[in-house]
């Protein structure tokens, strides 16, 4: 009886440890909010637009996902036009040039689905473009590779 009793704040503890496990909210991404300065203007452009979509979709706002278009292909074409960086590493070219496409390629999958009625479709290619742009961005500063490059 005495061991039952001494056990039991042990027991309470524990079960209120492993009934918390899941209940922490998972922590933002520090990069997907910061951006150094010296970054080159488009990819700037790229993040307050890619910023936007994610608040859309947290919002569940697709009427403003979709109005986003214009903005986020206009934004999109310019960095892709943006030459690589003279100071990149030669070890470093194809992952450059590998970020490059799967940005492309997100960019638009991105129109096409604003075109469908899908709204499904429409987030997930909103998360694909902001998972293409963040890998893109990584490879262009040289960085290890935290996504999909």
């Amino acid at each position: 009886m005495r061991l039952a009793r001494r056990l039991a704040p042990v027991g309470l503890a524990a079960a209120l440890a492993a009934a918390g496990c899941g209940s922490t909210p998972r922590p933002k991404e520090a990069r997907s909010t910061a951006l150094p300065s010296e970054a080159p203007e488009p990819f700037q452009d790229v993040r307050e637009s890619v910023l936007a979509l994610a608040r859309d979709r947290e919002a569940a706002d697709a009427a403003a996902a979709r109005g986003r278009v214009p903005e986020v292909t206009a934004r999109g074409r310019r960095l892709l036009l943006m030459a690589p960086p003279v100071d990149l590493k030669r070890q470093d070219v194809a992952r450059f040039l590998e970020g490059r496409a799967a940005f492309t390629q997100a960019l638009n999958a991105f129109g096409a689905a604003a075109d469908s009625p899908d709204d499904a479709a429409l987030w997930a290619s909103t998360r694909d473009l902001e998972a293409a742009y963040w890998a893109w961005y990584d490879a262009y500063r040289g960085r290890p590779s935290e996504g999909a490059i």
